[in-house]
């Protein structure tokens, strides 16, 4: 498979799970707090899954901001 191909690939998922916890944190299902902990996690520590670590953290950090985003159920 191209680049191409495979980056489109990963920023579905992306999208997908973005999509996924701002659905849960709506009807209160999801912990934010807890969420964005586990990943702020992985971004303070080495991951050697990742062989770039810096777009990596970007990512994460994305997904905490994006969780910051989503509204709340009142």
């Amino acid at each position: 498979m191209s680049d191409e191909v495979h980056i489109s690939e990963l920023r579905a998922i992306g999208v997908a799970v973005k999509s996924l916890a701002a659905s849960l944190k709506q009807q209160g299902l999801i912990d934010p707090e807890l969420y964005t902990a586990r990943l702020q996690s992985h971004i303070d520590n080495s991951y050697d899954g990742a062989p770039n670590k810096r777009v990596f953290d970007m990512v994460l950090n994305n997904f905490i901001e994006d969780i910051d985003r989503a509204k709340s159920k009142s």
